[in-house]
């Protein structure tokens, strides 16, 4: 559905006062459109973790919760 150009004139003088009002809300928006056309990937290419990267992930969160609870334990029975 096309736009006429009054539309178009109000919408954009929207965007313009959008972007004095809250410039870092517009950026976000601007960011969230330029992702649903296509025009940058929703996750930069650097952010992809390889197997071997969510391997160590898992286990440094499976030793984490393993000592938080090896402390929980140790506090119960120290009380």
């Amino acid at each position: 559905m096309r736009l006429t150009g009054r539309e178009r004139r109000t919408l954009a003088e929207i965007e313009e006062a959008l972007v004095r009002d809250d410039p870092a809300f517009a950026k976000r928006l601007a960011a969230i459109n330029r992702i649903e056309a296509g025009d940058i990937p929703a996750r930069p290419a650097s952010w992809a973790f390889g197997p071997l990267q969510i391997e160590r992930r898992v286990v440094l969160l499976l030793l984490t919760a393993l000592g938080v609870i090896s402390l929980l334990v140790i506090a119960v029975l120290l009380t």
